[in-house]
């Protein structure tokens, strides 16, 4: 009776996708069923690039010795006539939820159109390369100043209306300081001709950076703002299939971290291919929001490990990521030692009995 109750017990259990919880791991232990696999893996490799953030929630302007970030902003602004114009102001607004730090930039005109969800710092699109690294822009300032929170309001000469209305849009480029965040799809312009007040469409903002800081041997970063993941492989095979995962950890710890945020994902994705770079296609993802700080810290990876036993021939490693990585500016760095997979296996009552 024992034996059977112990069975039914495993066929719920293991119908269940979410991990088993404390309680539930104890138990097992102590019947004696419960096996912990603790691997490392198999292949560990640093894998980075400048990916678009076009499509994130924020704009991140600043420069140091980590990094520069510059602001790209676009309106539509369709013929307005001939008008008197009274004034012309763009409006920026800071997004206060993030940690943010004085910067001074100036603004300039673009001189090349570009593309929200392509451009990066060394191409305005998919099909076209700047012709200078980092943006193409005119030799007039429109502003010069700095900015620390809340919004800002920038007064443009009038007389450059027609040329902020033939270019491609303005480039936020900072001097020092930084990083601060602007908000996504929050840029205004506003035009007032003969006492009437236009305001233009934001059609598209995005942010760009360089980074002046890459791993050296030995180091592992994690990445947002400047893409860094690290790409993973366990040796996870088809000889797990003949025990009912309960659970699956990833344990990493971080050795130092810079973020504009007190908390973020972390997470492992999951490849659909053989890996080649950053941009080797991804099956799916699990996330575990977790604080930024130095220390340890477990992922739960579950639902991908139960994938990879299920399929072994698709076990073609994961990117360990954060997310998003398109709207802050973070960077971590782990320590390969402590990166473990942890798994939680429970053999068959019959085997017992």
């Amino acid at each position: 009776m024992v034996r059977w109750l112990l069975v039914i017990i495993l066929i719920v259990t293991g119908c269940q996708r979410d991990p088993a919880g404390e309680d539930l791991i104890e138990y097992y232990r102590g019947l004696g069923l419960l096996q912990e696999d603790t691997l490392r893996p198999v292949h560990l490799e640093n894998s980075y690039s400048d990916l678009p953030n076009g499509l994130g929630s924020d704009l991140v302007l600043g420069i140091d010795s980590d990094y520069e970030s510059r602001v790209l902003i676009k309106f539509f602004i369709p013929d307005t006539g001939s008008g008197d114009i009274d004034s012309l102001r763009l409006v920026l607004v800071v997004d206060d939820d993030l940690k943010n730090e004085k910067v001074d930039f100036e603004i300039r005109l673009i001189t090349t159109d570009w593309d929200e969800a392509e451009v990066r710092w060394l191409a305005a699109s998919d099909g076209m390369k700047w012709g200078t690294p980092g943006g193409d822009y005119g030799d007039s300032i429109l502003y010069s100043g700095s900015i620390e929170k809340d919004s800002i309001i920038v007064d443009i000469d009038p007389n450059l209306f027609t040329k902020v209305k033939d270019l491609f849009g303005f480039i936020l480029l900072p001097k020092s300081g930084g990083p601060l965040a602007f908000a996504a799809g929050k840029a205004r312009l506003y035009l007032v001709s003969n006492g009437e007040q236009t305001t233009f469409n934001l059609i598209g903002d995005s942010f760009i950076i360089k980074c002046l800081h890459y791993p050296e041997e030995g180091e592992y970063f994690l990445g947002s703002g400047f893409t860094f993941r690290n790409y993973l492989r366990f040796p996870i095979d088809s000889t797990y299939q003949e025990f009912w995962l309960a659970r699956a950890d990833l344990r990493l710890k971080v050795l130092d971290h810079r973020s504009m945020r007190d908390s973020i994902s972390y997470g492992l994705r999951s490849l659909k291919e053989e890996f080649w770079g950053i941009k080797t296609e991804i099956r799916g993802y699990e996330f575990t929001h977790l604080p930024i700080a130095d220390s340890t810290f477990t992922i739960d990876v579950l639902t991908i490990i139960n994938y990879w036993i299920e399929h072994p021939d698709s076990n073609f490693g994961g990117f360990l990521a954060l997310y998003p990585e398109d709207s802050d500016l973070t960077r971590l760095e782990i320590d390969p030692d402590s990166l473990l997979l942890i798994l939680y296996l429970v053999t068959s009552p019959q085997r017992r009995f």
